[in-house]
């Protein structure tokens, strides 16, 4: 489990470090000063990047941001692509995005697909909401597929929701 987080955390850090979004002006003229790219808050909900209840820490780019999620005796972490650029309006304050991400918790292990949305709250933007619903395989954590014990009737495919409040 340890293993996975350090991998996902290393390739999350690639990801963003490997964006020129640094600047407050993108490469599509987008002006993103007022847009915070690190975020913190409190999640609580059965997704990958919000199993049970934990402390979220987000790293949001133009299109694609990084979700990590740690909780006692949980992890979650998600992978986001922002398919619209509602994200960097002055105006709308409706961010929807797609995620890839896995989960765990003290008797489960999740792998899965989830739609989402950024929703800022208030004029200073200084609150996001933000409801997921997730689909993905939810199996007993520590099975091994390989072991005679383990069936596939262990897994099950259910969708499932989150909601989660950001600074």
């Amino acid at each position: 489990m340890i293993r996975n987080i350090i991998v996902c955390v290393v390739i999350a850090m690639s990801l963003t470090l490997a964006s020129p979004a640094w600047a407050t002006e993108n490469a599509s003229g987008f002006d993103t000063s007022y847009v915070n790219p690190l975020r913190v808050g409190l999640c609580v909900g059965f997704t990958s990047d919000c199993t049970l209840a934990g402390v979220k820490l987000e790293w949001i780019e133009e299109f694609i941001g990084v979700s990590l999620m740690v909780g006692p005796l949980t992890w979650g972490t998600a992978f986001r692509y922002y398919p619209l650029r509602s994200l960097h309006s002055r105006r709308d304050r409706y961010a929807p995005y797609v995620y890839l991400g896995a989960g765990g918790a003290d008797e489960v292990d999740l792998v899965g697909l989830g739609l989402g949305a950024d929703i800022h709250v208030f004029k200073s933007r200084w609150l996001i909401l933000q409801p997921s619903v997730f689909y993905g395989r939810v199996c007993p954590l520590g099975q091994d597929i390989s072991a005679a014990h383990f069936t596939e009737n262990d897994c099950s495919y259910r969708p499932t929701i989150a909601m989660a409040a950001l600074f």
